[in-house]
Parts: C-alpha cells; structure tokens; sequence
C-alpha cells in the first residue's frame, strides 16, 4: 500500500496570491480620460468589487482561524500562562 500525501494544514499561498491581485485589479478599474475625451464607464461595477472584497475579507478570516487552531489561540487568553492564571 502506498501512503496518500496529506496536504499540508494552512492556505494555498498561490490562492492568497490570486485574490490579492484580483483585489488590486479590480479597485484600480478608473479608466484614464485624456483631456477632451469622454470617460470611459468603469470596466468593473460598484456590485463587483463588493463581491471581491467580501471573498478577500472571508479569506482571511479562515487564514486566521487556521492560524489560531494551530496554536491552539481559542483557549488562549492574553497574558496567561499555562494554568490559566494571569
């Protein structure tokens, strides 16, 4: 039998990657109007980048609990030591 590779716990660096670059895609989307002419309507709508901003906030909520779970942060408490005294 051969063993199955478990993917390693965290997040895909390429994802974390993609949606930062998607973010600045799509926030930067004001096209450039040269003295004379009409402006052009943005390429991406109010709705759209709402819905990017809204998967880039979801993702890194989940990077953070991955983080947390990891170090066990739930039962943490700032400035306790291990008996849960501070």
């Amino acid at each position: 039998m051969t063993k199955k590779k478990m993917p390693s716990k965290g997040i895909n660096r390429t994802l974390t990657n993609a949606i930062n670059k998607l973010v600045v895609e799509v926030m930067k989307d004001e096209p450039e109007a040269k003295e004379g002419e009409t402006p052009k309507p943005p390429k991406y709508s109010l709705t759209d980048k709402m819905k990017v901003l809204d998967r880039a906030l979801k993702h890194e909520a989940i990077r953070l609990k991955v983080e947390d779970e990891g170090e066990g942060g739930f039962f943490k408490r700032k400035g306790a030591d291990e008996n849960g005294t501070e």
